[in-house]
């Protein structure tokens, strides 16, 4: 595991300072903020190998939990995981017993994992994921303080659309996307992926499966990609609504984080602005 972003705020310690943390395959983001205005005081992105994911995840999280930065006081804490095992499922009494079938369906039976659920009132929907029960306890032991989340139903609280919006994350070795049609919500889909080429079949594809015209579909990017990437630019030959969100003009960026391009940390900033 190696960092690409190290950036620990001079201001980290006192009880103002907050930190999020994501957990996915392609890495561990820890997103340091304050709010009140909500301000973003520093980013540390570790990578790792997919590879060797399932075999050393919860190591990676007790290296994490060695780092000086964790012996700071914070006031707040929360860690949200962002994998691909979930199903968005209606709002309802029992509904755990259908989905560990659905689950097990999806995604082949494992009994080394505990089916966790997070509600999305606003969407009326409920998000259960499975977790790998390893993982589950290096985190709680080592921050046992810490609430837990799914991302995918911190981005649905967060998301509020009116038209027909694709929206693209990216990650090193993964991509989400989230399908509006008119507003509602059609669905979340996670994919690997290896080149340019992938993400731009898997859009096409879901626009396909869900009737979405390629000209009146707006597209959203966030994530690892840049207005003058190729990934970018591959989009834009076949979408003809591309953009890239900026943050919200109320949300404050500290000096040492400047150089760093905010649709990298775009994402960590909407999973804080839901929990702070």
């Amino acid at each position: 595991m190696k960092k690409s972003i190290n950036i620990i705020p001079e201001t980290v310690a006192g009880e103002e300072n907050n930190w999020l943390m994501e957990i996915s395959k392609a890495g561990i983001d820890v997103l340091f903020y304050t709010t009140h205005p909500l301000t973003i005081n520093g980013l540390i992105k570790y990578e790792y190998n997919e590879l060797e994911l399932h075999e050393h995840l919860p190591e990676y999280v007790a290296q994490v939990a060695a780092e000086d930065w964790n012996k700071m006081a914070f006031k707040n804490t929360d860690i949200s995981f962002n994998f691909s095992e979930f199903i968005l499922h209606p709002q309802q009494e029992n509904a755990s017993d259908n989905v560990a079938e659905l689950m097990n369906a999806n995604f082949g039976k494992n009994n080394a994992v505990k089916l966790l659920e997070e509600k999305v009132k606003s969407r009326g929907i409920n998000v259960f994921y499975r977790m790998d029960e390893e993982l589950l306890a290096q985190c709680k032991k080592h921050y046992h303080h810490a609430t837990m989340h799914s991302s995918t139903a911190l981005q649905l609280t967060a998301v509020t659309v009116s038209a027909t919006v694709l929206r693209l994350d990216v990650y090193s070795n993964f991509i989400k996307l989230i399908l509006f049609k008119e507003g509602q919500l059609q669905t979340v889909l996670v994919k690997d992926y290896v080149s340019t080429n992938d993400v731009v079949f898997y859009m096409l594809q879901l626009c396909t499966l869900y009737n979405v015209n390629v000209l009146n579909v707006k597209i959203i990017c966030t994530g690892m990609v840049t207005a003058d990437g190729n990934l970018y630019l591959a989009i834009n030959n076949y979408f003809s609504d591309v953009s890239m969100p900026g943050l919200a003009d109320e949300i404050s960026i500290a000096a040492v984080m400047q150089d760093i391009a905010p649709s990298f940390y775009y994402n960590l900033v909407m999973l804080a602005s839901c929990v702070s």
